[in-house]
């Protein structure tokens, strides 16, 4: 953190109080879920081997819009963006007209031109859907201009 040494000696005043020392209840959920790791990790295999399938389909079917390399395992995707908007604008457009979050690559990874798309969701279909929406509305708006 690079900040005024005041709000610097807040900050990890705060970060103590809110992550090193975990309330009992917050020992309590991790327990439980240690406790089912099994189904636990179940679902969570479960939900982002069907969230890669369905994002690289959906992808496929978008390669007028996106470049993807599928990576061979995890919950992330970073797909080439082909459009000629810089990653931010493109991605704060999104979320103020869709409520679609994806990361731009400019601020996560210094990669422009690059998104994270986190596919490990139950809201992927509906995320998709409403990107896809999107992509329709701002190529139409493109066409017409």
């Amino acid at each position: 953190l690079v900040a005024n040494p005041e709000l610097v000696v807040k900050a990890r005043q705060f970060r103590k109080y809110t992550s090193l020392n975990p309330g009992s209840r917050d020992q309590q959920w991790a327990l439980a879920a240690l406790e089912r790791r099994e189904h636990v990790l179940e679902r969570t295999w479960r939900i982002t081997e069907q969230g890669v399938q369905t994002a690289t389909a959906w992808l496929a079917d978008h390669s007028d819009d996106f470049d993807i390399v599928v990576p061979p395992a995890g919950g992330l995707f970073f797909p080439r963006l082909k459009r000629d908007t810089p990653t931010l604008d493109f991605c704060a457009d999104l979320v103020h007209k869709t409520g679609v979050l994806l990361a731009p690559g400019s601020v996560c990874y210094e990669s422009e031109g690059y998104l994270r798309l986190g596919v490990s969701t139950s809201d992927l279909d509906s995320g998709l859907d409403r990107l896809d929406s999107y992509l329709s509305e701002t190529s139409r708006r493109r066409a017409a201009a």
